[in-house]
């Protein structure tokens, strides 16, 4: 309204309602709406949020994850949306992300990782591998309950089979072993290799998004287009070719059979 913008961090389509973290809590809206760009159309979700920083969601059949945190970003409180539309509280600690990964919901903590069912009773943790304490910028818990993918500080993409030892997956040359972010779909683990600069500048990382599947690596056929530090990746839930990449600083990358069609 009157040019002004409202910052987003994150958003989340429902069935009823789209979700959005923003600068002025969390709000939603009717997915039906119309004039979604404007905000009065948007109701704010404030009345247990009151002065959280929200800043990730996550749905699960229709069930909304939010995490936020209020004076101290080391400590990050977890909320689901229950069906009394009331915001339960279900974890709070130095939470990094969250993720769920059918049937786990997956917490990335500074130094640990740990995951719980849906009924949100812990499952399993992991504080250490082989070099020491477990230093994880993301995380995801495959289907079987006991192997973990973690996008490590220094080491890239580890992995820890389910007899506990751990292996390394850092691809090799051309690819790099950078990981900011880890989306698993179907058999394919995709790798965000981008980054961003505590100033929020560009940490122009390689503009790319790495596919591990059966033990082999693959990148995107970029077809000429320049991008660079991509933070997200996620892929069309009605057509698995296709995939929108968040570049940051250049915009959304979309993507068919792994080659780039457009940087919008």
């Amino acid at each position: 309204t009157g040019g002004s913008y409202i910052p987003v961090y994150d958003i989340a389509i429902g069935q009823k309602y789209i979700y959005a973290a923003t600068a002025e809590g969390l709000k939603r809206a009717p997915v039906s709406g119309a004039f979604l760009n404007l905000a009065h159309v948007w109701t704010t979700d404030t009345a247990q949020l009151i002065g959280m920083h929200v800043n990730n969601l996550v749905l699960v059949d229709d069930r909304l994850f939010v995490s936020g945190y209020s004076d101290e970003p080391q400590q990050v409180s977890l909320f689901v949306l229950n069906d009394s539309d009331v915001f339960n509280l279900v974890v709070k600690g130095n939470i990094l992300n969250f993720d769920f990964c059918a049937p786990y919901l997956t917490l990335v903590y500074g130094d640990k990782v740990v995951w719980y069912d849906f009924n949100f009773q812990p499952v399993d943790s992991v504080e250490n591998w082989t070099y020491g304490p477990l230093e994880p910028l993301d995380a995801e818990v495959a289907s079987d309950g006991a192997t973990l993918f973690v996008g490590h500080v220094w080491a890239g993409l580890i992995m820890r089979k389910p007899d506990g030892e751990w292996i390394s997956l850092s691809p090799n040359s051309p690819v790099s072993d950078d990981v900011y972010a880890l989306r698993p779909f179907s058999t394919a683990m995709l790798v965000c290799p981008g980054g961003k600069r505590t100033t929020y500048d560009n940490a122009y990382m390689d503009g790319n998004v790495y596919v591990y599947r059966g033990n082999r690596w693959s990148q995107l056929d970029k077809n000429g287009h320049d991008f660079f530090d991509v933070l997200d990746v996620s892929v069309n839930p009605k057509d698995s070719n296709e995939m929108l990449a968040a570049a940051w600083g250049k915009g959304v990358v979309r993507i068919v059979n792994g080659v780039v069609q457009e940087v919008y």
